[in-house]
């Protein structure tokens, strides 16, 4: 016996068979944890097609057109978020349009919202994939149906408990609860299991786009933006907890940020702030986007000058980029220049990493561009200093010294004392580089003043470890160990 689309356990009971003879397939989208616990059901949770699989279901429906642009096929794949109803849909739909290429409906379903409408099925409401997760959506109780739809909103693949609590207006265990119950219902799916909190859950495209759907005819403008920014306010003071305890030292060159009106974790260990931000990193960069394309460049802007010193130490290039060009995006729509600036910054040192030389110093004479008429700009001396890096990496040690020379007097000249001893080291490095180690060994030694000085004890093992290094270029063994060793920071 087969019992489709069951929608709750009573509806199911009075249909089971009393001989043991007679097996029972029951097909739903609830959990039904009923007959698991009181009629002995096994439960199967059958997960989204694997994509090879979703490949092959489209081959079966479409034909040769599927092994003639394999790229497009899985693209195709991936739009119908391997559900095999959607696949099927986008099959039939490809089918009734023999002369187009797989290209074309792929470029056809590409934004989300339309993608919806195109998988309707000539509006059946059995087979159309808005009816079918309407199911679903008509069980839940009001609040958490709301929740659902405040949780579409959530700019990335995935979020945990304190995320989901931030859009909902809830607490931990408030949201961890109505996270279960989604679950349940089929509306959310369990990501990898979270390293920090609680858990992670997700939803696939097709769901996130009818629950903004949802959430744009039923909630107010208001109700949504309030809820992003939660979000948004959330994530930024957690990056900001979480790279203060890495980089304690570097505090004073980020923006202080104001604790969140919603739970934060608590992110007082290296460790556990490390895992936090490698868990969210994806997340943070996902938001940033959001940030940067809708109404909140400040938060785009902010979360790149908060994230910039993990991203650069842990080189994270794929997010720096994602998370430097929303920051830049931002900024030239807020016409803030010093942001812009930092951005242009920031970009290019990421291509400095990647061995992209000449696009790295294209960025920094941007950035120069946008210090404008001023003098003593942070923002000019960084840009001088980056450019006497990429100088640097291509053997031009003069202009190195000139750039770094340019970007020191600057440096001075607005008393900012780790710019200042970070020059030092650079130039200290371009000498050591040409074999003058007594000049080396000095501008290292400042470099090591000011880092005592300030109290940087992060800092402070640059010049130790180049004044080591120095030093045993020099035969000076004993030396070397000295500066090598940890009683040497103060």
């Amino acid at each position: 016996m087969v019992l489709d689309n069951a929608g709750s356990v009573e509806q199911v009971r009075p249909l089971l068979p009393g001989s043991p003879a007679c097996l029972v397939v029951v097909t739903s989208r609830d959990a039904l944890t009923g007959l698991v616990a009181r009629d002995g059901a096994r439960r199967l949770d059958l997960d989204l097609l694997p994509l090879a699989e979703a490949v092959s279901l489209l081959r079966a429906l479409i034909g040769a057109r599927v092994d003639a642009d394999p790229e497009a096929a899985a693209a195709l794949a991936e739009q119908c978020s391997r559900l095999p109803l959607a696949l099927r849909v986008a099959a039939e739909y490809a089918v009734a349009r023999p002369d187009a290429s797989l290209h074309r409906l792929v470029d056809g379903l590409a934004d989300q919202r339309r993608r919806l409408d195109l998988l309707d099925a000539g509006g059946d409401p059995r087979t159309a994939v808005r009816a079918v997760f309407s199911w679903s959506h008509r069980r839940l109780d009001a609040s958490t149906a709301r929740a659902f739809r405040l949780l579409s909103l959530h700019p990335g693949s995935d979020f945990d408990c304190y995320a989901a609590a931030a859009l909902i207006d809830a607490t931990v265990d408030g949201a961890a609860g109505v996270l279960d119950e989604l679950a349940r219902a089929h509306l959310l799916q369990p990501a990898a299991p979270g390293g920090y909190a609680p858990g992670r859950y997700g939803m696939h495209d097709l769901l996130r786009a009818f629950g903004a759907d949802l959430a744009a005819a039923q909630d107010s403008e208001q109700e949504r933006r309030a809820a992003l920014t939660r979000l948004l306010d959330y994530y930024l003071h957690g990056a900001a907890a979480a790279v203060d305890t890495l980089f304690p030292g570097e505090r004073g060159e980020r923006p202080r940020i104001p604790e969140a009106a919603t739970p934060a974790p608590s992110l007082t260990g290296p460790a556990v702030a490390r895992a936090w931000l490698d868990e969210q990193r994806p997340s943070l960069a996902a938001a940033a986007t959001r940030a940067a394309d809708s109404d909140w460049p400040g938060h785009a802007v902010l979360l790149a000058a908060t994230l910039h010193r993990y991203l650069k130490a842990g080189d994270h290039q794929s997010e720096a980029i994602t998370i430097h060009s929303s920051a830049l995006r931002a900024a030239s729509r807020a016409g803030d220049r010093l942001a812009e600036g930092k951005a242009l910054n920031n970009l290019g040192l990421v291509d400095l990493r990647r061995g992209r030389y000449q696009e790295a110093a294209d960025y920094q004479r941007l950035a120069l561009a946008c210090s404008g008429r001023s003098v003593t700009g942070p923002g000019k001396a960084h840009a001088l200093g980056n450019l006497a890096l990429v100088s640097f990496q291509e053997g031009d040690y003069q202009q190195t010294v000139d750039y770094h020379q340019q970007a020191l007097a600057l440096y001075r000249q607005a008393g900012d004392r780790t710019g200042e001893g970070r020059n030092l080291t650079n130039l200290g490095l371009v000498e050591e580089r040409q074999g003058r180690y007594a000049q080396a060994a000095d501008y290292h030694e400042g470099a090591l003043a000011l880092f005592r000085e300030t109290g940087n004890r992060a800092a402070q093992a640059y010049p130790l470890d180049n004044l080591g290094n120095v030093r045993l270029r020099q035969g000076h063994y004993q030396q070397a160990t000295d500066y090598y060793g940890p009683q040497v920071l103060s």
